[in-house]
């Protein structure tokens, strides 16, 4: 298990994270405590091995593991933090073998499954959009907003998730910040 400072606990085994030999990996970063996942393609950027920890969703990442005050673990109603947790990065072509078998039984108390990413994509929640939301309404963090702006401009999915978690939440500051970065019209791009 690597340890990074005293709240970030990543598990690193060779038979559930970066064993991939073919190309095309994906990956999810997978909280089995609580049964929960991030997939860094939900915020646009890459997912294979290369480009985690890269792009938008290494906000998630630290506003997961980031707690000054450990009894405030709650980022929304339905969000917790992962302060404490252990995370696995899992790979869609993780190939099932007895090291593996055993860790997956460890994690979820079964094997018959493939493995880690598949077990996470069919019984875990995934909170990658739900934080995408929290960042553009609640946390506006400059540089997530900036980052996230830029893509929005140049790829149209990124502007209709703003435009459709204003309508969602009515939030002012993401409806100002639609105008500023798109104009007064901006509905009509939609």
């Amino acid at each position: 298990m690597l340890v990074l400072g005293e709240n970030l606990k990543i598990h690193h085994n060779p038979y559930l994270s970066f064993n991939s030999k073919k190309m095309g990996a994906y990956h999810l970063f997978v909280n089995p405590t609580k049964k929960e996942f991030l997939d860094p393609a939900q915020f646009g950027d890459g997912n294979k091995r290369y480009a985690l920890f890269h792009g938008l969703h290494r906000y998630a990442l630290q506003l997961l593991f980031y707690s000054i005050d450990l009894s405030s673990q709650i980022i929304t109603e339905d969000i917790k933090n992962w302060t404490g947790d252990v995370m696995y990065i899992a790979a869609d072509d993780d190939a099932p073998n007895q090291a593996s078998a055993e860790l997956l039984q460890q994690i979820v108390g079964e094997t018959k499954e493939h493995n880690l990413y598949w077990h996470a994509r069919h019984h875990y929640r995934d909170i990658s959009l739900p934080l995408l939301k929290y960042f553009l309404t609640n946390d506006r963090d400059e540089d997530f907003l900036a980052d996230f702006y830029e893509r929005a401009k140049i790829h149209k999915h990124h502007f209709q998730f703003m435009a459709s978690t204003y309508f969602e939440t009515k939030n002012a500051l993401l409806r100002a910040d639609l105008e500023k970065h798109f104009g007064k019209n901006w509905m009509k791009r939609l």
